[in-house]
């Protein structure tokens, strides 16, 4: 019935949708948590050559605070919408860490400066310690007098940190970021080849 009965069309039309050239896949991504980084941290940029400004980094900011816990964050999701992120530096692998984001004083009015840390695991799990030692490097080197800190523990289905590292690093989900990202995407029409390589990576996500 799917192949030559009366499911034939339907099964065509998905066939049709899920039979598309992925270029992530083609280069071997799909499971290597190194090219995730370079990818999320060229689109969370608002300095790289991309349409999409601070939304990439804004949207991702939200859905911290959305899935935070008590006394992980104090920003809200308002404050966030409101603010202006044009200024942020994006490093990669800075003292290990896959992501770690300074978006300087001044992302709300008076406020300290904010500075984001991203571990992302694909497959990989939590190494011993390893939050905790870059928890400890972010709060030496952006003292809290001068910067709000967000740990964000970004896996594939929002993963808990373990017990000594779930009070601070906030559990989300690269589905669900991805998500939030395609409703960035829709409600501003982006078109070009940077939103048709967004689009690629989340069909693949």
């Amino acid at each position: 019935n799917l192949l030559i009965g009366p499911g034939a069309d339907a099964f065509r039309s998905l066939e049709k949708e899920i039979s598309v050239f992925c270029p992530f896949e083609a280069i071997g991504m799909v499971r290597q948590e190194l090219r995730h980084a370079h990818f999320l941290s060229f689109m969370l940029n608002p300095h790289q050559p991309h349409p999409f400004g601070d939304l990439f980094l804004k949207t991702l900011l939200q859905e911290a605070v959305v899935q935070a816990g008590d006394g992980q964050t104090k920003l809200q999701p308002i404050e966030i919408y409101c603010s202006d992120c044009s200024n942020a530096i994006v490093y990669r692998e800075k003292a290990s860490i896959d992501l770690l984001i300074e978006v300087p004083r001044g992302i709300i009015k008076g406020a300290k400066g904010l500075l984001l840390a991203i571990e992302l695991k694909i497959d990989a799990s939590e190494s011993d310690h390893q939050l905790e030692k870059y928890k400890s490097y972010v709060q030496s080197e952006y003292p809290e007098e001068e910067w709000d800190h967000i740990f964000v523990f970004l896996t594939k289905d929002a993963t808990t940190p373990s017990d000594n590292n779930k009070l601070s690093w906030i559990p989300v989900s690269l589905s669900d970021l991805v998500t939030s990202f395609d409703q960035t995407i829709e409600e501003r029409n982006f078109t070009g080849e940077a939103a048709g390589l967004y689009k690629k990576y989340s069909n693949m996500i």
